[in-house]
């Protein structure tokens, strides 16, 4: 008992003081943030919500938050690519991604925590990716036109 109080005594001071900030950013379709005084606010759509909290009037909900991949792309100032068709979706072995038009594009797959997967750059209208060597989890596909300054994300379910 003493052995336990010593080392409570011990440890309690380090845990009180040594504190780590994260910065959070959000992988959303769509959302924002608000901050009031020293109050911050990240409110996104289209994420599983895995903490739920109630306060009098206040109701906060805690879902998923990544790493912002448009910033690390550079895409801060791009626009929505549109007409991007990706099948089947959960896919299982083989991901086909249809692009619109015609052009150049950058397209890219990650995991959750933002981990590369793969990158090919094609000027075809429609690709297949090979997804039989990936664990059955979520993933993110990023589709980029650079010369038009747009890109898509779109979040693929593999099985």
């Amino acid at each position: 008992m003493k052995k336990s109080l010593y080392l409570l005594l011990l440890i309690l001071p380090l845990a009180t003081t040594a504190q780590i900030e994260l910065k959070k950013t959000s992988l959303a379709p769509f959302g924002g943030s608000s901050e009031s005084g020293n109050l911050s606010i990240v409110h996104i759509a289209g994420e599983i919500a895995n903490k739920e909290n109630n306060q009098g009037n206040y109701h906060l909900s805690e879902g998923f938050i990544g790493p912002d991949l448009t910033r690390l792309l550079g895409l801060n100032d791009y626009e929505i690519l549109s007409g991007i068709k990706v099948f089947p979706v959960p896919v299982s072995n083989v991901l086909n991604v249809q692009l619109g038009q015609s052009g150049t594009y950058e397209i890219y797959l990650f995991d959750l925590t933002g981990k590369q997967l793969s990158q090919t750059q094609t000027n075809e209208k429609q690709i297949t990716l090979e997804m039989s060597h990936l664990p059955a989890a979520n993933y993110i596909l990023m589709v980029i036109d650079r010369k038009n300054k747009t890109y898509k994300y779109i979040k693929i379910q593999k099985n």
